[in-house]
């Protein structure tokens, strides 16, 4: 058993004075500025010509910056926009010779004095101290933090930890850490650090005051992957993808619902071959832009769907679909119009009315967004962080102080700025389609893929049966039909038959012999809880109504309704003009 420690640090047996650090505001500023003279001292080696070309070309363009500030013509600013459309050619071209020929790892102990210094600049060493005095272990968690390299490089190179809460990030990760086993995938360790820097700051549910629970958060999307609920390319995204899933602001069991609800309900929207359809094709054909209905509060993402909206609602629920079949979105602002973009296997894209250049979403312009996300598709998450992050974060510790109108001005004497301003722009490369395919292998199937091939085989149609005494008529045995609907199979088997909104008519004929059968029910699934009656008939009898019941996406069945049959009648089911969608998937008598 190790001695005992006084809280002076004063070890009673042997009498030695412990160096335990007390983690407060003048402990982080000390390290920061040890992190700061060290890399002054031993920045990463320039070639000197290659520098000295390098600043001259800066110089050149600053003076040109300077004089462009000042200018009252128009005539003049032409002329010095092109001289510095010039200058800039010059700075790009001694900057490539700086990048391609310097090593920003040639010295491990100053990359790790880097990341912890870029660490305690963002967090601030009095956002440190802070969190550090809130509870027993954060200053050991903070201090594990700075003295792992990998972790720090993890964090910085997949975006940071949420409103700069490195600290809290830390303590949530090591929590969710602690029960990956080694041998586990490596979605499990990916999934608990992106929920980790994500979370770091609180999050609230839709439409309450009630915080999102980490944790729980990481647990939801495990065991959603491990129940194969999730769309075949979340493990292989990575962790600042994986963010922009774990972000959503449903509750877990709302997810939940919304992956259920759409593989009994519409399971086709999940096998869409237009990439950007698939899973939020539903906001088109049920969440509709109508006027909003809503039944209780707070509001659910049940309400969402059922009572529909404007362009607000609709980007909610997509978002929503989305995230909780592990797919990333963000979320987006055109002007009044709310929108959001989403991650397919081509590319990021934009949806609803939203356009790259003209959106934005909490300070990050559209066009900057889909910068970044072609960038790190372009290259790998090691070579992402070795050509730009790490420069950025050498850019933070040895050109700090730059003037808020100066920030993305190329600076003679800001070399390491000017440099990751331009290697930033080099890096933003051609979108290629191959490069956001996520693709490998994966310890679990998904559910979503073996609905895939059955849909792709073609199962045969189910034919008319009796089970338990009551006759079933599948969906498959309709006759004539008008209307927008379509036949598909089934997640739970079979075939279902989904109506898209407005009038319809669908006709059955009967067997012959219906052994005395005369009460009438229809197996239904709806999403909406207001929806109009259906009307069966029978031959050219009177209409009788039956109440649709709002099932939230699961299969239920009508009420019983007693039809004048004996067999051989032909039983017509309509809907009136504004009805919403709604999948049925066996007729029965008994």
């Amino acid at each position: 058993m190790p001695p005992l420690m006084s809280q002076g640090g004063l070890n009673t047996k042997s009498g030695f004075t412990s160096t335990m650090p007390t983690f407060d505001q003048d402990y982080f500023t000390k390290v920061l500025t040890e992190c700061k003279e060290k890399c002054s001292k031993k920045p990463p080696s320039i070639k000197s010509p290659h520098k000295e070309s390098f600043v001259e070309a800066c110089q050149t363009f600053y003076d040109l910056y300077q004089k462009l500030q000042t200018v009252s013509s128009d005539k003049e600013m032409e002329k010095l926009a092109g001289e510095q459309e010039k200058a800039m050619k010059k700075c790009v071209k001694s900057a490539n010779k700086v990048l391609d020929s310097v090593d920003l790892n040639e010295n491990e102990k100053i990359v790790s004095s880097v990341l912890k210094g870029t660490i305690i600049t963002k967090a601030s060493p009095e956002g440190l101290a802070y969190f550090c005095s809130l509870e027993k272990g954060n200053g050991e968690a903070v201090e594990g933090l700075l003295k792992s390299t990998k972790r720090m490089k993890e964090m910085l190179g997949n975006g940071g930890a949420k409103g700069e809460n490195y600290g809290q990030a830390i303590v949530t990760y090591n929590k969710l850490a602690k029960d990956i086993k080694k041998d586990d995938e490596e979605i499990y360790k990916k999934l608990a650090m992106a929920v980790a820097l994500e979370l770091a700051i609180p999050m609230l549910e839709f439409d309450t005051e009630i915080e999102v629970d980490p944790i729980e958060r990481y647990k939801h999307f495990a065991d959603a992957y491990k129940n194969g609920e999730l769309d075949p390319a979340f493990p292989h995204f990575s962790i600042w993808e994986l963010r922009h899933v774990v972000n959503c602001d449903a509750k877990n069991d709302q997810m939940k619902w919304g992956r259920d609800m759409l593989l009994n309900y519409a399971p086709y929207f999940t096998v869409l071959t237009v990439p950007k359809e698939k899973y939020t094709f539903i906001c088109q054909t049920d969440v509709l832009m109508r006027a909003s209905t809503w039944t209780s509060d707070p509001r659910t993402y049940q309400q969402v769907l059922s009572g529909g909206g404007n362009d607000e609602p609709n980007a909610w629920f997509g978002r929503f679909i989305a995230k909780a079949h592990g797919i990333p979105t963000w979320g987006c602002v055109q002007g009044e119009d709310n929108a959001y973009t989403r991650w397919t296997e081509a590319g990021w894209e934009t949806m609803m009315t939203a356009k790259w250049d003209d959106c934005g979403w909490e300070g990050v312009e559209g066009s900057d967004f889909k910068g970044e996300v072609d960038t790190r598709s372009a290259f790998s998450s090691k070579d992402y962080f070795n050509k730009l992050i790490l420069l950025e974060c050498f850019t933070q510790l040895l050109d700090s102080d730059i003037p808020e109108d100066e920030e993305f001005t190329l600076h003679p004497l800001r070399i390491w700025r000017s440099l990751s301003i331009i290697q930033k722009a080099l890096m933003l490369l051609p979108t290629k389609p191959e490069n956001f395919r996520r693709e490998g292998s994966s310890k679990v199937k998904s559910r979503l893929a073996a609905y895939l091939e059955r849909y792709e085989f073609k199962e045969p149609d189910e034919e008319e049966r009796v089970e338990d005494g009551v006759l079933i008529i599948p969906v498959t045995e309709q006759g004539f039909a008008e209307g927008k609907m379509r036949i598909i199979e089934s997640f739970q088997g079979g075939k279902q038959l989904n109506f898209a909104g407005g009038e319809a008519k669908i006709d059955f004929t009967l067997t012959d012999d219906l052994e005395g059968r005369t009460n009438f029910s229809i197996e239904v699934n709806s999403v909406h809880a207001k929806q109009i009656p259906l009307s069966v008939t029978v031959d050219d009898g009177e209409p009788i109504s039956i109440e649709v019941p709002y099932t939230l996406g699961e299969w239920s069945k009508t009420a019983d309704v007693k039809l004048d049959l004996s067999g051989g009648e032909t039983i017509r089911i309509s809907r009136q003009k504004g009805s919403f969608g709604l999948a049925i998937r066996n007729l029965m008598l008994n």
